[in-house]
């Protein structure tokens, strides 16, 4: 049933990035569209909001609400086994092992083609239906907004494993829509292509520089970008930067904490000690955590392996040889973070930091 609270009139200063009990349009003056039963969606479906500002020319987007999200998989099959009578199910079972409770979620939103400026709501945790009230601005003229079509992520979290998985997306071309009226759109989560089913996880600035004199290596940490939010309360994003040489994990250094942010500025160096000879058989091991204040285990949200030999991928690989070449002035990249699993089997590396 509709819930008029979530359809009241807010500000577009109270909309970037900050959670709402208030909707973005008035409740009986705003088109609602749906899409179809909501009970009869096996990935559920998602409520969100969209209104221009046509005198300051900002598009306002709000996701409200999520229903019905899929169990995680090992609770499905659970539930499943547990339903069948013993004479299906056999004689003798095997203990079941007991069902995961609902996920924790969150949304990343994009307006395509632009897929570098990915916002994230917070994470609502153990629901199957998050309610999320939470908005984001565009600044961007009228005419463009129609040329772009809205993405929605639904994400989840597994905080046992650190491992996030893509539930489904919607996307929406914006040409068809009355935006200076405002709408409220309940849209049905459909499943990624194969190939998208790994979130994002942000990116990170990093510059590097070698002093042979000294025979010092440095990494400058500059800030990072749409770090993905693992925490209800809100993102301490750090650093921990392990020197890898020969297959042997040497040491690890840590940067300082930035509270409650997703999009960090570090400008801080880390040095290690390393001789030019071992410059080619060495790595640099770059990963993104999430502080739990020491109460719980930080969540690690993802990683980059700076590399001749071993690297997370071809940046990572052009960037370090850029010590090794004559030219040794440093050189920022940005480098998309990637997730553990994928960088272990990539990079061995990897392998040997925690």
């Amino acid at each position: 049933s509709l819930q008029p609270e979530l359809y009241a009139q807010t500000s577009v200063e109270s909309m970037e990035g900050v959670s709402m009990d208030a909707g973005l349009c008035g409740y009986g003056d705003v088109d609602l569209h749906f899409d179809g039963p909501i009970e009869a969606t096996p990935l559920g479906q998602i409520h969100f909001s969209l209104i221009y500002d046509d005198h300051k020319k900002i598009l306002l987007v709000k996701i409200v609400e999520a229903c019905h999200l899929p169990l995680p998989k090992p609770a499905v099959v659970a539930a499943a086994v547990a339903a069948l009578p013993a004479s299906d199910a056999g004689q003798q079972q095997e203990p079941q092992q007991p069902a995961q409770s609902a996920q924790d979620s969150y949304v990343r939103v994009y307006l395509l083609p632009d897929q570098r400026d990915g916002r994230q709501t917070p994470v609502q945790r153990k629901t199957q239906n998050p309610v999320f009230n939470h908005g984001f601005t565009y600044e961007l003229t009228h005419r463009e907004v129609l040329k772009r079509t809205l993405m929605l992520k639904v994400q989840d979290l597994n905080r046992s494993t650190h491992r996030h998985h893509v539930i489904g997306q919607v996307l929406l071309p914006l040409s068809d829509l009355n935006l200076i009226k405002g709408v409220h759109i309940w849209k049905r989560i459909r499943p990624t292509d194969q190939d998208s089913h790994s979130p994002e996880l942000g990116e990170i600035l990093v510059s590097l520089t070698y002093l042979p004199s000294a025979r010092r290596l440095n990494l400058d940490l500059l800030r990072g970008k749409q770090l993905l939010q693992t925490n209800f309360g809100g993102s301490v994003p750090y650093v921990r930067v392990s020197l890898v040489v020969a297959g042997k994990h040497i040491k690890t250094k840590k940067s300082s904490r930035k509270r409650n942010t997703i999009d960090p500025v570090w400008g801080e160096t880390i040095s290690f000690n390393v001789a030019a000879a071992e410059l080619p058989e060495s790595s640099l091991v770059v990963s993104v955590w999430d502080f739990n204040g020491g109460i719980a285990k930080d969540d690690f949200i993802g990683r980059i392996v700076l590399s001749a030999k071993e690297p997370s991928g071809e940046e990572e690989m052009s960037h370090w040889n850029c010590i090794l070449s004559d030219d040794r002035s440093s050189t920022a990249y940005w480098h998309t973070l990637r997730s553990r699993e994928e960088c272990d089997q990539i990079s061995p590396a990897s392998g040997t930091v925690c």
